[in-house]
């Protein structure tokens, strides 16, 4: 991949604004999620409800029936809050209205997730989400400052790859050259012969 960051795409080409980087993270968090809720659920009568309850509104969501899964999910974040389940069905909600545009909606669950969520691993998927939130609104900044706490809080998740790429992005964005330098080099050090290794070494060539 020859990608680089440049003057020129802060208008709107090229990697500046392809997302799909952090789309692809998307779908692996509701995956790794899924496990995560799967593992968590053994306990009480409640988080066991809870649960039931969510494979039930993912069967309606599977079947087509959107109206009623999201009644479920809705459901289940208010009358079983700080479960397992309750947290999984922010982080879905969350990217449901993310997609609809609905972005303060989306903001409302994630921000809850982010702070709250049992078990704990489900936080920094929340987070992932929200950047990716401020990233849809282009509001670079805020996408900046919280991708800076995801490498600092998560240095080891298998997301913060990603999270470094799309940091470096931010900064180009913002016209933060030195910054840019400093991410990419982090980004060499830390993960060495991988794609996002070729992008930083291929932004840092481009910035002389």
């Amino acid at each position: 991949m020859n990608t680089v960051f440049t003057k020129s795409e802060k208008e709107g080409g090229g990697f500046l604004a392809n997302k799909k980087i952090i789309a692809i993270a998307v779908i692996a968090i509701i995956v790794i999620a899924a496990v995560i809720i799967g593992l968590s659920m053994k306990g009480s009568s409640s988080k066991e409800a809870a649960s039931d309850e969510l494979s039930a509104a993912y069967t309606s969501l599977a079947q087509g029936n959107q109206e009623q899964g999201l009644i479920l999910l809705n459901d289940i974040v208010t009358k079983y809050p700080k479960t397992p389940a309750a947290y999984q069905a922010e982080l879905f909600l969350g990217d449901f209205y993310a997609g609809q545009g609905n972005f303060n909606e989306a903001l409302r669950f994630l921000l809850d997730a982010n702070a709250n969520a049992q078990p704990k691993e489900l936080r920094p998927l929340a987070l992932a989400r929200i950047i990716f939130v401020w990233d849809m609104r282009n509001d670079f900044q805020n996408a900046k400052n919280l991708s800076e706490e995801f490498v600092k809080s998560y240095p080891n998740h298998f997301l913060t790859k990603s999270v470094y790429i799309s940091l470096a992005r931010y900064y180009a964005i913002l016209n933060d050259a030195e910054n840019v330098k400093r991410v990419c080099n982090e980004i060499l050090t830390r993960f060495p012969g991988t794609e996002e290794a070729t992008i930083a070494e291929n932004t840092l060539r481009a910035l002389g």
